[in-house]
C-alpha cells in the first residue's frame, strides 16, 4: 500500500514563490507592456517611443518565455523527486518482505 500523498505547492525554481504569485507577475508584466503601448499611441510616434515599445514587448516576451520554461523545469524536478521516493519506498518494502520470507523459512 502506498503511503498518502499531500498534494504539493508547486513552487518556482530560483524562489519560493508559489506558482499563484508568478502568475500574478506575469499578468503585471504584461500590463505594463501593455500600458507602454497605449501610451506610445496617444503620444505620437516618434521613433525613439517605438523602439521603447518594442524593446519592451521584446523583454515582456523573453521574461514570459524565461518563467514558463522555469514551471517545466521545477515540475519535471518535482515530478523525479516523487518517483525517487516511490522506488526508495518500493525498495524498503521488498526487502521487509525478503527479510520475513527468510525468517519464515529459517524457523520451518
Amino acid at each position: 500500500m502506498r503511503p498518502f500523498r499531500r498534494p504539493r505547492q508547486r513552487l518556482n525554481w530560483f524562489s519560493s514563490q508559489p506558482m499563484k504569485e508568478i502568475i500574478v507577475k506575469k499578468i503585471a508584466l504584461s500590463l505594463v507592456a501593455v500600458s507602454t503601448l497605449a501610451l506610445a499611441a496617444c503620444g505620437g510616434t516618434a521613433p525613439a517611443t517605438n523602439n521603447t515599445v518594442a524593446n519592451e514587448v521584446e523583454a515582456t516576451n523573453e521574461a514570459l518565455t524565461d518563467l514558463n520554461a522555469a514551471e517545466v523545469a521545477a515540475d519535471n524536478a518535482l515530478d523525479a523527486a516523487g518517483a525517487a521516493v516511490e522506488n526508495l519506498t518500493d525498495a524498503a518494502a521488498n526487502a521487509t518482505d525478503a527479510a520475513a520470507a527468510t525468517v519464515e523459512n529459517a524457523v520451518q
